[in-house]
């Protein structure tokens, strides 16, 4: 069994060896994200709906642990340590007239993260709306990685009310698996968001269930606890 899964971390570590090479950046500490301007991004829809209460996002800080990479992708923050199909720690903001994720621009945006198969609006089941409860909005999120043809074997472990960043948000848990090239991989993630005004605020942790997800889950918690909202 040990044999096994040391191959399989072995594939997967030589799938991902350009992953924290091309586009890629590393720099720990604190990471302040710009507020993201909903009229410059090409997914928000304003046809039958009102001027929205809040037409900036809120700027997002947390602190990176020494010895991870970032990207953007989009508008999405995702970083990784070894590989993005081995553990990443992804940071969106959703505005609710949204319905569509950049990828970004190449050579900016890594190619290994747009492999990376959640995109949250453009498998959206239903609309996120201002004045949601926690447990609403993380319907509204599960229901897109149910809905994602990229994930299969969805099953959601846990779903909870909880504080994020100091605002009423929610917990969940979900187990997956993706295909990484002709296995299917088991995966875990641990999800957290809230909305403030007309946004969706979301920080997750995904990683290969076998070994690394344990590995780097210390170092997630650590992120997840200095995860906060800026003034703009």
């Amino acid at each position: 069994m040990r044999g096994t899964a040391l191959v399989c971390c072995i594939i997967l570590i030589l799938v991902n060896t350009t992953a924290c090479n091309l586009g890629w950046k590393r720099s720990q500490g604190v990471q302040v994200l710009p507020g993201v301007d909903l009229y410059s991004s090409p997914g928000y829809n304003s046809s039958g709906s009102e001027a929205p209460s809040a037409e900036v996002s809120r700027r997002v800080a947390f602190t990176l642990p020494d010895g991870w990479y970032w990207v953007w992708r989009g508008n999405d923050f995702i970083s990784t340590r070894n590989g993005i199909f081995l553990q990443n720690i992804t940071v969106e903001r959703i505005q609710v007239g949204q319905v569509e994720q950049s990828d970004g621009p190449f050579p900016q945006a890594a190619i290994s993260s747009r492999q990376w198969p959640f995109r949250t609006v453009k498998y959206l089941k239903k609309r996120l709306a201002s004045g949601m409860s926690p447990m609403d909005v993380a319907d509204v999120v599960l229901s897109s990685r149910a809905n994602n043809p990229g994930v299969a074997g969805l099953e959601i472990k846990e779903v909870m009310m909880q504080t994020v960043a100091g605002y009423q948000g929610f917990k969940a848990v979900y187990d997956f698996r993706l295909e990484v090239q002709g296995r299917k991989t088991p995966y875990r993630t641990l999800s957290y968001g809230f909305m403030l005004d007309d946004w969706f605020y979301g920080i997750s942790y995904s990683a290969a269930l076998r070994y690394y997800f344990q590995k780097d889950a210390e170092e997630f918690d650590s992120v997840l606890r200095s995860f906060r909202l800026v003034e703009k």
